[in-house]
């Protein structure tokens, strides 16, 4: 009984650990310049909802969306509480009103990369697995 035991645990324990690393996580990286070393959920909201538009020292934030990915879409919207539709009128709003410019939509994590690694004061979601020196991550989130 206690071989059963032990085997049926060890079991448990593999498919939970290859459950963890199946789990996709969401980097959110910056260039490299922009003087900030952590984004928390409520930022990230005042960033993508265009209510934030300047770094420390008066940088300009430009806002990437990874219209490549409806993962990190998801995992957007999820963390900062909020829907698709949602996002698209502040946007649209934002834009119409002249308040603020909507987020620059890619079209794939190499140009994310390449976007934010070139341009000062952007922001962008990549999939965690694929970050690179090139950018700073100031958060992860599932």
């Amino acid at each position: 009984m206690n071989r059963w035991k032990s085997c049926i645990k060890s079991t448990f324990l593999f498919v939970l650990l290859i459950n963890v690393n199946l789990v996709a996580q969401t980097a959110v990286i910056v260039h490299k310049d922009v003087m900030v070393d952590s984004v928390d959920a409520l930022e990230l909201d005042q960033i993508y909802t265009l209510f934030l538009t300047k770094w420390n020292g008066d940088q300009p934030v430009i806002v990437f969306f990874p219209k490549y990915n409806e993962k990190l879409q998801k995992s957007l919207f999820g963390t900062i509480h909020r829907k698709s539709i949602e996002l698209k009128r502040v946007w649209l709003r934002k834009k119409l009103t002249g308040e603020a410019t909507p987020p620059i939509a890619i079209n794939s994590t190499e140009e994310m990369l390449e976007k934010v690694s070139t341009t000062p004061g952007s922001i962008g979601l990549i999939d965690a697995k694929k970050v690179t020196k090139a950018v700073k991550v100031v958060a992860i989130f599932p």
